[in-house]
């Protein structure tokens, strides 16, 4: 049964209602895991867990998988990679191949930021798999 009873305590993590839609969110580190909830409130059920970590001190990748209610198991589903150097943000975004099993980068958008750090330009690109290298779009 892939229903958790909800404990009154999460063994020194943090855990909290996201509104009205019966979802609660548990971070644990650098985890987050959302949960559904029935009815009653005292049931939860897994739905999402996103990983977050920093390779480099300019480099931050968020790693999103999905509960799996048949094989109950978390399920890679794609990953953005978020990096910062002189001026300009970049953000990859890649979905999981589960044949490859493993990311590919399909997509990523390029911010040209200003003193403010505030995004003045953007450009967007996809991975071309003939060239094997980023297309402007």
């Amino acid at each position: 049964m892939c229903a958790i009873l909800v404990m009154a305590t999460f063994c020194g993590t943090s855990a909290y209602a996201e509104g009205a839609d019966n979802y609660v969110v548990n971070k644990v580190g650098n985890t987050q895991f959302v949960y559904s909830t029935d009815a009653t409130g005292m049931y939860l059920t897994p739905k999402f867990k996103y990983v977050y970590s920093n390779p480099a001190k300019n480099i931050e990748v968020k790693t999103a998988l999905y509960w799996s209610v048949n094989s109950e198991n978390w399920i890679p589903d794609y990953e953005v990679t978020t990096e910062v150097n002189q001026g300009l943000k970049t953000m990859t975004y890649a979905r999981w191949d589960s044949m490859l099993q493993t990311y590919g980068n399909t997509e990523r958008m390029v911010y040209q930021l200003d003193n403010n750090n505030q995004p003045t330009t953007c450009q967007y690109m996809q991975w071309d798999k003939s060239s094997k290298a980023w297309a402007v779009k």
